[in-house]
């Protein structure tokens, strides 16, 4: 288990988590907030975080965010980000829409961030060592 320091800035201070095995944590809005029609906001979630270092953190939409006809564009918090985590969240629908204060759109999940050294290569030929099946077969390639 890995402990992480947080810090609320408004009287919304807790993050919920539905299961104790869900991996991630329910983040509700701090106030009432409106989202024009067609357009994306800018969500402060009014709190901070300090990820230990090895770690990220990943904000992404709940399931249930279709309900609103809305949708949260994924976000990555990397350790050391100590400003307000915000969500980017775009408005489907034709009219503006209003979401109470406490409703639970996005979650946050704490993830692994493996460190990686690059191996620089020549060619796209050379990359392929192992006799990959897939190759560079991109979009649709395995089928529709």
């Amino acid at each position: 288990m890995v402990s992480i320091p947080i810090t609320f800035l408004s009287s919304q201070k807790r993050l919920v988590q539905g299961y104790k095995t869900d991996a991630g944590w329910d983040i509700p809005l701090p106030q009432e907030t409106r989202f024009p029609a067609h357009s994306y906001t800018v969500v402060p979630l009014d709190f901070s975080v300090n990820i230990p270092k090895k770690y990220f953190g990943m904000l992404t939409a709940r399931s249930s965010i279709y309900k609103y006809n809305l949708s949260c564009n994924t976000g990555i918090i990397d350790s050391g980000f100590l400003g307000v985590v915000s969500a980017v969240i775009f408005n489907h629908d034709k009219k503006d829409s209003i979401v109470e204060k406490g409703t639970r759109l996005v979650q946050l999940i704490i993830l692994p961030a493996e460190q990686v050294t690059w191996l620089i290569k020549p060619s796209v030929e050379a990359l392929d060592v192992g006799g990959s099946l897939r190759g560079d077969g991109g979009f649709g390639s395995t089928g529709v």
